[in-house]
C-alpha cells in the first residue's frame, strides 16, 4: 500500500503563477462589488437629499398653512356654500324651472343653427339644401310623411334634427325653408 500512495509535493512554480482560491474570491468581490459600492454611495446621497428636500417642503407647507385665504369670514363662507339644493319629488322646494323658448325663430334661423351641419354637405345621406337631385326620393312622400321624418328622425337624422329646443312651428318653418328652393324649380 505504501507504493500506491504518492506524496504530493507542492509545485512552487505553479503555485506562484496561479491565484489561490481565497485571492480569487477577494478579486471577484472587489470586481463585482465596486458598482454596488457606487450604488450604495449614490443611495446614501439620495436619501440625504430627499430627507433635506422633504424637510424643506414640510417647512414651506407649514408657512402656507398659517396664511389665511383672502377675504372676510362672510366672503369665505359664501364661496364655500353649495351651488344648489337637491329637491326630491314630493318635497316643497319652491317653483320648478320652466324652459322658455327663445321665441319664434324663422326657418332660416333654425336651419342655420341646427340643420346646416348635415344638409349643407350631405352628411349621412342627408338631402342637400337647394339640390333637387338629392331631394327626389323625399319629394315622392307627402308633406305629412316629411313632417313625421322631421319629428322622429330618419336614418341617421336624430329626432327634430337635433334641435331639441325647437317648437313645432319652428321645425315646420325650417322644413318649408329647405323645401322652398327645391319645389320652386
Amino acid at each position: 500500500k505504501a507504493d500506491s500512495l504518492k506524496v504530493l509535493k507542492p509545485d512552487t512554480s505553479i503555485c506562484c503563477q496561479q491565484e489561490r482560491p481565497l485571492d480569487d474570491v477577494r478579486s471577484l468581490s472587489r470586481r463585482y462589488n465596486a458598482p454596488f459600492a457606487l450604488l450604495r454611495e449614490r443611495n446614501r446621497l439620495l436619501k440625504a437629499l430627499m430627507t433635506g428636500t422633504c424637510g424643506l417642503v414640510l417647512l414651506l407647507m407649514s408657512f402656507s398653512l398659517v396664511a389665511a385665504p383672502p377675504g372676510t369670514r362672510d366672503e369665505i363662507s359664501a364661496r364655500l356654500m353649495p351651488a344648489g339644493e337637491l329637491c326630491l319629488e314630493g318635497d316643497e322646494c319652491g317653483v320648478a324651472a320652466v324652459i322658455v323658448a327663445a321665441g319664434n325663430r324663422s326657418g332660416q334661423e333654425v336651419y342655420d343653427s341646427s340643420c346646416f351641419a348635415c344638409h349643407a354637405t350631405g352628411v349621412s345621406d342627408a338631402p342637400i339644401f337647394a339640390d333637387r337631385a338629392s331631394w327626389v326620393d323625399r319629394l315622392e312622400k307627402s308633406m305629412d310623411e316629411l313632417w313625421q321624418s322631421t319629428l322622429v328622425g330618419l336614418n341617421l337624422m336624430p329626432p327634430k334634427g337635433s334641435c331639441v329646443n325647437c317648437t313645432d312651428d319652428e321645425l315646420r318653418a325650417a322644413l318649408d325653408y329647405m323645401l322652398e328652393p327645391v319645389l320652386s324649380e
